[in-house]
């Protein structure tokens, strides 16, 4: 998967509701530093296809995509036509080849002599001549898969390499740090569903020792109710035989009175 400066800029993750994942600040400086690797690749990059493009080299990106074309292109002919039109198919393919090689004597008088990526790309240019030289040798007609097999080999026709791992790179960052965030967001929610049992459980069990406690306060008010009304009762019965033993008391002292009455001496 090919990733850009500004897909790793503008990728955004879906945030968390009950907490947090990695420091937002270290993310955002880490991804600012996998940009900022990715545009010195794509520079560099850029600088060699202009070094190349400068030496008369083709694109190598863009030659292997040619080539591989023409031999497709070679291989249907070849199905199509017969054995008349695979000579001519092997003759196409073999065109663009002659042309680096006329032009790679050329190439090495307009090169310094201190140019490596020159001299390597005219040192690799006679290999593909010789190949030219084999394929148009045959006689015989070749069959679809002899057709592209004969096409020249560029060893320049591989993307660079330190792009594609650097690329592969973000990309698996980028996905552990999306399997962490998934990790920590599925321990968020198995934390929470924890918690919330804890609490429901904890409020039943308080709820349960608040009704015992309500249910024995009340039967102690129940025990103290009867206990004082037994008591007034029993207040009450003590209140009237107090009342008629006074009365029967207070009665006598008044016979008593009236009796010695009659007892006073007369007057003198």
């Amino acid at each position: 998967m090919a990733l850009t400066p500004e897909e790793v800029v503008e990728k955004t993750f879906q945030p968390t509701k009950f907490r947090e994942g990695y420091d937002q600040q270290e993310v955002d400086l880490f991804l600012d530093d996998v940009v900022a690797e990715l545009k010195r690749l794509n520079e560099e990059n850029r600088t060699l296809r202009q070094a190349l493009s400068e030496h008369g080299i083709p694109d190598p990106t863009a030659e292997g995509a040619a080539q591989t074309g023409t031999a497709g292109q070679a291989s249907d002919a070849a199905e199509e036509s017969g054995a008349g039109e695979g000579a001519s198919s092997v003759a196409a393919l073999s065109q663009p080849t002659e042309d680096q090689t006329v032009s790679a004597p050329a190439e090495q008088d307009l090169t310094p002599a201190g140019d490596a990526p020159a001299e390597d790309a005219a040192a690799e240019l006679p290999a593909d001549a010789d190949v030219v030289e084999e394929a148009e040798t045959v006689e015989a007609p070749a069959p679809a898969e002899s057709a592209a097999d004969s096409a020249p080999a560029t060893p320049q026709s591989a993307a660079p390499a330190g792009s594609t791992e650097s690329a592969e790179s973000a990309a698996a960052v980028i996905a552990m740090a999306q399997r962490l965030h998934d990790e920590y967001v599925s321990e968020g929610r198995s934390e929470r569903a924890r918690l919330i049992s804890e609490g429901q459980l904890q409020a039943e069990t308080l709820v349960a020792e608040a009704e015992a406690q309500r249910k024995e306060v009340m039967e102690n008010l129940e025990t103290n109710k009867a206990a004082l009304e037994s008591d007034v009762e029993a207040l009450r019965a003590f209140e009237a035989s107090y009342r008629a033993r006074l009365r029967e008391h207070l009665e006598s002292r008044l016979t008593e009175l009236e009796n010695t009455a009659g007892l006073e001496p007369d007057a003198a």
